[in-house]
């Protein structure tokens, strides 16, 4: 259960998770007083809007940690990979697929951050 793979995931899971309930919860509370402000006085929508808009900044955060955490998480396997080959040269072969794949979800989590932002 020490396993730094492991551990590394669960915190980019945790970090994405937590920050999308407290967008959420966030929005869930300043959307309805927006909406009743707006009924009132329909000029204020814009003012009263940035209260949903800074909630929803909080997902965009644990996403921002989350992508960071994701780049760190090859280092993580690489150091491991490299331990292992300095002891036994012959694992070279089976200790760099674990490091090409955590490359690949680095890129994965790369494209969908920015198909994301590009389609917002």
């Amino acid at each position: 259960m020490a396993d730094p793979v492991f551990w590394a995931s669960l915190g980019v899971s945790l970090s994405i998770f937590l920050a999308a309930i407290g967008a959420g919860l966030g929005i869930g509370i300043t959307g309805p007083g927006v909406a009743g402000a707006t009924t009132e006085k329909p000029e204020v929508f814009a003012r009263s809007f940035i209260a949903v808009v800074l909630a929803e900044a909080l997902a965009i955060y644990g996403l921002v940690v989350a992508l960071l955490a994701v780049f760190k998480l090859p280092m993580i396997v690489t150091t491991s990979a490299t331990a292992a080959t300095a002891e036994k040269s012959e694992l070279y072969s089976k200790v760099v697929i674990p490091v090409i794949l955590s490359e690949a979800l680095a890129i994965y989590s790369l494209i969908i951050a920015l198909l994301l932002v590009l389609q917002a």
